[in-house]
């Protein structure tokens, strides 16, 4: 049986991820037998600097940089019919492939959690797509279970042609927080929040132009982050003339992002493309109601009008349209912050480990359907 006293489950990853580790640590409570976790490599510099820290997995078992026999060595361990191993990415990383490759020759469950390609820059799209059902001619039949992110994924590997049947609607899972409210509104206004680094890729100056266009509306925005287009969009905004509207946060410290989120009306992540998000999920369990663009993973999340709204990626008039609905509601009440707390319990880590538990047991019956949490909650 899956999941007994006998049987391990194992993570095969890049890096140690803090998007990853919330969900793992509650599917090692859940689990009977060992679950090890086991990265390419470890943090980096950069990303420590961003303000990562090399996450806590317990009682998950940490194994980084590992060499190829000691690959090896935990695959001879745990290559029984009940062991499960679940990798990150079909040919993204290495040697976390090269260990895939491995384990396909043995009776082990295998799984996959993969982001899908992007598929809204053209030519390069219909390349991708190619990989991609080239990947699914080699995988098909021996992978098991494929946890693809958001209904964006879902739709990318069907249509790429893996097995609809193994595909299941997954995504990134963060630690439930308990947050007081530090901040407060500027000048009453209603408050909008960008949270990310300031790149070509999460669409900021999308998001300086959209609301270029609502200036009869008193709102402000904040911006959470840093980067390379950080002079340039300062730029824009005094050429759109609103730049007096937007505070400048920088980085931030975690606890301190939380208390932001906590205080503002709205999240908007207006990115061009983004494999989830899951800024929105921190903001969906912090109470706040979410704006994002079709082409990012997390757009899932957004199950009803209660909970934020959803534009077409890359549209100036969408996001203009979506920011307007929610500035006419106005800002957000205590009731609908306790709706939204509410309903973010179908994303905390312990309910989506109950969710990949129920697909490990239940993955072998045939056309079996498995309802994602946060579609029951609404």
């Amino acid at each position: 049986m899956r999941g007994s006293a006998m049987s391990s489950l194992v993570f095969w990853q890049n890096i140690p991820s803090i998007h990853q580790a919330p969900l793992i640590r509650e599917v090692a409570k859940l689990w009977d037998g060992d679950v090890w976790v086991v990265a390419e490599s470890d943090v980096s510099s950069g990303r420590l600097r961003q303000g990562w820290v090399r996450p806590v997995f317990s009682p998950a078992k940490l194994i980084v940089a590992p060499s190829r026999n000691e690959r090896l060595c935990l695959l001879e361990q745990t290559q029984n019919k009940s062991d499960v191993h679940v990798f990150s990415g079909f040919n993204a990383y290495p040697e976390t492939y090269w260990t895939m490759k491995q384990a396909r020759k043995t009776a082990v469950l295998l799984g996959v959690f993969a982001e899908p390609g992007r598929h809204n820059d053209g030519l390069r799209s219909w390349l991708r797509r190619l990989h991609y059902i080239l990947l699914a001619a080699q995988w098909r039949r021996r992978l098991n279970f494929l946890l693809a992110t958001g209904d964006l994924g879902v739709r990318w590997y069907s249509m790429s042609l893996f097995p609809k049947n193994k595909i299941f609607s997954f995504g990134y899972f963060v630690d439930v927080q308990s947050v007081v409210e530090s901040y407060s509104a500027i000048n009453n206004a209603f408050t909008i929040l960008f949270v990310g680094q300031l790149i070509f890729r999460k669409g900021v100056d999308l998001l300086m132009r959209a609301l270029g266009g609502l200036r009869e509306f008193t709102w402000n925005l904040r911006i959470v982050g840093d980067g390379p287009l950080r002079h340039e969009l300062g730029k824009l905004a005094c050429e759109l003339g609103i730049n007096e509207r937007i505070v400048w946060e920088g980085g931030l410290a975690n606890d301190a992002v939380k208390q932001v989120m906590a205080a503002s009306d709205l999240l908007v992540l207006p990115s061009r493309y983004d494999g989830w998000g899951a800024v929105v999920n921190e903001a969906l369990m912090a109470g706040t109601p979410v704006v994002v663009s079709d082409a990012c993973g997390a757009s899932e999340l957004i199950q009803n009008p209660r909970l934020g709204g959803v534009f077409q990626a890359q549209s100036v008039t969408s996001l203009q349209e979506a920011l307007r609905t929610q500035m006419v509601k106005g800002g957000i009440d205590g009731l609908d912050r306790e709706y939204i707390q509410t309903w973010s319990k179908g994303i905390h880590p312990q309910t989506a480990a109950q969710y990949l538990h129920e697909i490990i047991l239940k993955t072998e019956t045939k056309n079996i359907r498995i309802l994602a949490p946060w579609r029951k909650m609404y």
